[in-house]
């Protein structure tokens, strides 16, 4: 097997819009605590990273919530006040619609590495190649536009603004 990497991907924060974050806002994570989080099973690597970095930054965990059912996560999440991490290219969609609150984990950031596997002695077939190069392209596309969307300028003006229950930091 050779594997590569496809992308860095920067890990978001959400929530329900009754825990009263302000979209697109960065956060802390450890300002937002203590935190009543869904994560997904222990044998998923994104669990360990998050346990990490909760440990590591000082993250305060209220409770924890294993589900591994994404749809069940992001319904629950929108209809609680419980929040749940994850990769921007999951959460792309959520962005200014329905009951989700999306937030950019800063200071600092997370982020989640995705990689290509492949057998090393055989070359993909054509089908499987050409899956590939539109997998990559949409992935392109979904960073992409998380770029365009970060740097707009409500975002980008309010850098200074950070998710603490209402303060601007400064």
């Amino acid at each position: 097997m050779k594997s590569r990497l496809l992308l860095r991907d920067r890990e978001m924060l959400l929530s329900g819009r009754q825990r009263g974050l302000t979209p697109l806002a960065q956060v802390q994570l450890a300002d937002c605590a203590p935190l009543k989080i869904v994560v997904p099973g222990a044998q998923n690597v994104r669990r360990r990273n998050l346990e990490t970095y909760f440990q590591t930054h000082g993250v305060e965990v209220a409770a924890m919530l294993e589900m591994d059912a994404m749809i069940g996560t992001l319904e629950f999440v929108a209809r609680s006040d419980w929040v749940t991490v994850l990769p921007s290219l999951i959460c792309i969609n959520d962005i200014g619609k329905g009951d989700l609150v999306v937030n950019p984990i800063v200071k600092p950031t997370l982020r989640a590495e995705f990689v290509i596997i492949q057998p090393a002695r055989r070359t993909l077939g054509a089908l499987a190649r050409r899956f590939l190069e539109c997998f990559e392209s949409q992935v392109a596309n979904i960073h992409g536009a998380w770029e365009r969307v970060l740097a707009m300028p409500a975002v980008a003006n309010d850098r200074r603004r950070q998710n603490t229950g209402g303060r601007l930091r400064g």
